[in-house]
């Protein structure tokens, strides 16, 4: 019964990926109205401790749809940042994905000073500006792995500082190899300690202390969507050989990538993620 289910969930999960390729995003002169007031912002930010720069991904889609707006009459989105000498150059997020279905403009601004902004200034078909200012927060440094490290096992325990946090807490782990990529992340309480799950984390990657402000609501725009994440990161090499997509993956006969999807299945919490990307295509791994 419970393969069933897997088998179940592997097909909504393709028929998901397969599906998604016929999502239209709205064009910007279809629009009736492209005023920041008429529309709504999402926006994500990641900035990682180790990083000078700031990810920055962000689009506008219309309240209704929640479909991303494809700017077709000259609309952008742009990003900078209070930086230790001012206001930092401005940045022109970019589109530049040719399979990019959910149109995110990206770029990076230079890293904020500590308890600064950044400014994502969205500007409509005739020229009118209006900015969301977006305020950075902390985040407690990982202290007991390295950059460098080998991490072995099926479990390991990432540790921080406690400190006071207004925010969600979360970890999350990076780990790719020939031919796929995977990410899953877990949200945490603020205790200083957690004993992570890295079952079928396996090859070089990454674990990251994350902490998100959410902002659901950002003057001038008819509403918004907004996270700040501020990251602690070390890479270190995941040597797990008790993992079954280890085993999968070394295998004398290759698995296909039904059966590498069905190895990474795991239980997810609302908020969660888990994820496998084979050949290019991401497959859920939530159950």
């Amino acid at each position: 019964m419970k393969h069933l289910k897997a088998i179940t969930i592997l097909s909504l999960v393709i028929l998901f990926s397969s599906t998604l390729f016929g999502c239209a995003a709205i064009h910007s002169d279809e629009l009736a109205s492209t005023l920041a007031e008429d529309l709504e912002i999402e926006a994500t930010i990641y900035e990682f401790s180790d990083d000078d720069d700031a990810e920055v991904s962000a689009q506008m889609q219309t309240e209704a749809s929640g479909v991303g707006i494809e700017f077709t009459q000259g609309e952008t989105l742009t990003v900078n940042s209070d930086a230790e000498d001012g206001l930092s150059p401005t940045v022109y997020l970019s589109n530049i994905e040719l399979f990019n279905l959910n149109q995110d403009y990206e770029g990076s601004a230079t890293k904020t000073i500590e308890d600064g902004n950044y400014y994502i200034t969205y500007t409509d078909d005739v020229g009118n500006e209006t900015t969301a200012t977006i305020p950075t927060f902390m985040v407690p440094e990982i202290n007991n792995i390295e950059n460098g490290d080998i991490v072995s096992g099926t479990e390991v325990t990432v540790e921080w500082g406690v400190e006071e946090l207004s925010g969600q807490l979360a970890i999350a782990m990076n780990y790719s190899g020939s031919g796929y990529y995977g990410y899953r992340r877990r949200n945490v309480s603020n205790t200083g300690s957690y004993d992570y799950d890295i079952s079928n984390c396996v090859g070089s990657g990454s674990i990251s202390l994350i902490h998100t402000m959410s902002f659901s609501y950002m003057e001038g725009f008819g509403s918004a969507n907004i996270t700040m994440n501020n990251a602690s990161r070390r890479y270190v090499s995941f040597s797990n050989t008790q993992s079954s997509l280890v085993k999968a993956l070394t295998t004398e006969v290759p698995l296909s990538t039904d059966e590498l999807v069905l190895q990474c299945q795991t239980v997810c919490e609302e908020g969660e993620e888990d994820y496998i990307v084979v050949d290019d295509v991401t497959y859920d791994c939530c159950m």
